[in-house]
C-alpha cells in the first residue's frame, strides 16, 4: 500500500509486489578462450577464476571438456582456477578447433551448468607481420574482432561484411 499527500489531500493505493529474486550461479571470469600454437610462439594454457553469482565460496564445482585435444581441472570450489591446457598434437593445422567446456555444481541452489568456450588454432607456419599503410577509401572504416576465434569484421560502406582470418589473412566468409 503506498500513500502520498499531495496539497492536504491524502492518496492510496494498493498494488502487487513482484520480487525478482536472482538466481545462484557459477561465475566463470571468461566464457570465451582463445588458445593457438605457432613455431615461434604458443599459448597453449589459460587458468580462470570460478565464481559465485550471491559471493559464495566453498561451493564446489566439477568441470569437463567435450574434445580431446583440452585437458580441464576436473573440479574446485568457487574462488579456485579452472586451468585449461590443450594439447596440438594431432590436431589438423590451420582451422579452427572449439571445446566446450561444462562447470555444473551439486550445490542445490544453483539450477543450470555454465558454459565456457575454447577456441584452438594450431598452424606450422607463423602468422605474417602486421603492415599499416592508409586506407583506400572503400576500405573497411571499421574492424572487429572476434575474441575466441581468429577472426576479424570488417565494416565498410558497401552491404558485404567480409570474415578474414588474422593469422592467415584468407577472406572466410
Amino acid at each position: 500500500r503506498f500513500d502520498v499527500t499531495v496539497k492536504g489531500v491524502v492518496f492510496s493505493a494498493s498494488v502487487p509486489v513482484t520480487l525478482n529474486f536472482e538466481s545462484h550461479r557459477l561465475v566463470p571470469e571468461a566464457v570465451g578462450v582463445a588458445l593457438s600454437s605457432f613455431p615461434s610462439r604458443q599459448r597453449l594454457t589459460r587458468s580462470i577464476r570460478v565464481r559465485s553469482s550471491l559471493g559464495r565460496s566453498g561451493i564446489r564445482w566439477t568441470a569437463s571438456s567435450n574434445q580431446p585435444w583440452l585437458n580441464v581441472t576436473s573440479s574446485g570450489e568457487t574462488g579456485d582456477l579452472l586451468i585449461l591446457n590443450a594439447s596440438p598434437a594431432g590436431v589438423a593445422p590451420n582451422t579452427s578447433h572449439i571445446a566446450l567446456v561444462t562447470l555444473t555444481s551439486t550445490e542445490p541452489t544453483i539450477p543450470r551448468s555454465e558454459t565456457v568456450r575454447v577456441a584452438l588454432w594450431v598452424s606450422n607456419t607463423d602468422p605474417g607481420d602486421l603492415m599499416s599503410a592508409p586506407l583506400p577509401r572503400d576500405m573497411p572504416y571499421r574492424v572487429i574482432t572476434n575474441p575466441v576465434e581468429p577472426l576479424a569484421y570488417s565494416l565498410s560502406e558497401r552491404t558485404r561484411i567480409p570474415v578474414l582470418n588474422v593469422y592467415t589473412g584468407a577472406v572466410v566468409n
